[in-house]
């Protein structure tokens, strides 16, 4: 999937330069770094994924639990962001709609289609966009308690700052160039 949305962005100006994809095992982050040199990326090793899953198991609500920490981190250091999956498909290049000038939201993030009949869409979407709600009110430290509320709810400790080493790594990515 990661070389399919690299693939389909690749003649899309800037797209690439302005992402960083984390990668959450050695040889994901090899063989992208083997056949995408130029893509940045965060390792961030992560064993309790390594074994194949499916979506209604709980490894993978560690993959919501990562991005719900990644999120809290960013915001707490100011950063405003896009979040999206590498699964996400671009019908063009959306950093051509200037969503940075908006400065009612801190973070966005992707969805799961737009189709009003998928039971699974509606109940993934349904959490994402009371998260998107709750941006839009540009309360930066309401909505990053509220993340690492429901981070340690579930289980996790939430992601303390001094484990993404350099957030100077997310300059230039998340703010406009």
């Amino acid at each position: 999937m990661t070389f399919n949305f690299l693939c389909n962005t690749r003649d899309l100006e800037g797209v690439h330069r302005r992402l960083i994809f984390i990668t959450l095992d050695s040889t994901a982050r090899d063989v992208l770094k083997e056949y995408w040199p130029n893509v940045r990326q965060l390792y961030w090793p992560t064993p309790s994924l390594y074994r194949p899953f499916s979506f209604a198991e709980g490894a993978y609500q560690t993959l919501y639990l990562l991005r719900a920490n990644l999120a809290v981190c960013l915001l707490k250091h100011g950063k405003s962001f896009w979040m999206m999956q590498q699964d996400t498909f671009w019908r063009k290049n959306l950093f051509d709609l200037n969503l940075e000038d908006n400065y009612e939201y801190d973070a966005l993030f992707d969805q799961i289609g737009d189709d009003q009949n998928s039971e699974r869409a509606e109940w993934v979407n349904e959490e994402e966009a009371m998260v998107d709600m709750i941006f839009s009110l540009n309360k930066t430290e309401v909505i990053c308690d509220i993340i690492q509320g429901a981070a340690t709810a579930m289980g996790g400790k939430g992601l303390q700052s001094s484990q993404l080493s350099g957030m100077d790594f997310f300059e230039g990515i998340i703010t406009k160039e």
